[in-house]
């Protein structure tokens, strides 16, 4: 990867969404390998949502099945 793909992604905000814990790390660890390094992790739609009103993120990684809030959910509050 040259170093001008490597520090664009440095600026980059993800927001990885997942009920499962594991999963959410796998996430962040592979991303991390790739390059980027702001990633914030959220374990409910609700707290994602909340991130959301708080934060600036450039793109989310969202689980589809979630209790409560699912995927689908959270994409039509988004919209």
């Amino acid at each position: 990867m040259s170093e001008r793909s490597s520090t664009a992604l440095h600026n980059i905000n993800l927001l990885i969404v997942d009920d499962n814990q594991y999963a959410r790390g796998l996430a962040v660890a592979n991303l991390k390998q790739i390059g980027f390094h702001n990633i914030d992790e959220a374990n409910t739609g609700a707290e994602a949502l909340l991130r959301l009103q708080s934060g600036h993120y450039d793109a989310l990684l969202i689980d589809w099945y979630m209790p409560e809030i699912s995927g689908a959910g959270m994409l039509s509050v988004i919209r």
